[in-house]
C-alpha cells in the first residue's frame, strides 16, 4: 500500500494483527491468498500548504481552519494509505476524528457519526 505520511501505528489483514514494515512511502502486506480480504491500517498522516494531498489554510479573515484536497491519484497517498495502480483499486472506508463546531463534506453520506468519548469536543464521522 503507498502512504507518505507521519506514523503508520498499526495493520490487521482480515481481523488478524501484522507487523508493520513501513518505509515512508510503502506499507508492505504479508504474502496473501488469492480472493477478496480486509485491510485495515490506523495511521497518522501530514497536512500540505502546497496543495499536495491534505491541504491545511487558516483564514487569517474569519478566523477559521479549512482542510482540503484536490486528490491528484499520485497525491492520495499523502492523505491516507491507497493502491494507486490501476489494476487493483479497491473499496476504502475512511473515519474522520474533528473538532466539535468543524464541518466534515464529503461526495457519499456518511455512514456513522458520534461523539468521541471520552473527548466531547471531539466527533468522529465514519464516510
Amino acid at each position: 500500500m503507498d502512504f507518505v505520511g507521519q506514523t503508520v501505528d498499526s495493520l490487521s489483514v482480515d481481523g488478524q494483527p501484522a507487523p508493520v514494515t513501513w518505509d515512508g512511502a510503502r506499507i508492505e502486506l504479508p504474502v496473501l491468498d488469492p480472493g477478496e480480504h480486509t485491510v485495515e491500517i490506523a495511521a497518522r498522516g501530514l497536512y500540505s500548504n502546497s496543495g499536495q494531498g491534505l491541504h491545511r489554510f487558516h483564514d487569517p479573515v474569519d478566523g477559521a481552519t479549512y482542510l482540503y484536497t484536490h486528490f491528484e491519484p499520485s497525491d492520495a497517498r499523502r492523505a491516507w494509505p491507497v493502491m494507486e495502480q490501476p489494476d487493483i483499486k479497491t473499496r476504502f472506508s475512511l473515519e474522520v476524528t474533528h473538532p466539535r463546531g468543524w464541518t466534515v463534506m464529503s461526495n457519499t453520506r456518511p455512514a456513522s457519526r458520534r461523539i468521541e468519548p471520552p473527548c466531547p469536543d471531539r466527533h468522529r464521522l465514519r464516510l
